[in-house]
């Protein structure tokens, strides 16, 4: 029997909802659901899970209001540059690349946990593409 290991491979965050002002402006599952996302759940109140965003829903998350992407995925899975096209939607994007299954390890733990931790709550991310499904 095959053991799956599902990767969390990119993330996307939302603004900090600090301000009732910003909480209000927060997109909510509705909004993201129509941005059809493949595999989208809300894990938390203020957590989206998906996978991968192509560059058209990327923009569809920017009009959303998302804020930060955090992608885990390593820059030689995709064929585009994930962080051109979001930093050019407004959005600030951070990295911690898991290449599966040798990045699957405490320091990258660590290192996603750190930059969770300084953009706040209130996120949206995305789980693994068909090619990490094992």
């Amino acid at each position: 029997m095959k053991i799956r290991i599902i990767v969390i491979t990119a993330l996307l965050l939302l603004a900090p909802v600090a301000q009732l002002a910003q909480a209000a402006q927060a997109p909510d599952y509705r909004q993201v659901s129509e941005i059809e996302l493949e595999n989208l759940s809300q894990p938390a109140s203020n957590r989206f899970s998906s996978a991968q965003p192509s560059q058209a829903q990327l923009q569809a998350l920017a009009d959303a209001g998302v804020k930060h992407i955090v992608s885990l995925r390593p820059v030689s899975e995709l064929d585009w540059d994930e962080q051109a096209v979001v930093e050019s939607l407004g959005m600030t994007f951070h990295r911690v690349p898991v290449d599966v299954p040798n990045g699957i390890n405490q320091n990258n733990a660590e290192s996603l946990s750190q930059v969770l931790a300084n953009i706040g709550d209130c996120l949206l991310y995305t789980s693994p593409s068909p090619r990490d499904r094992g």
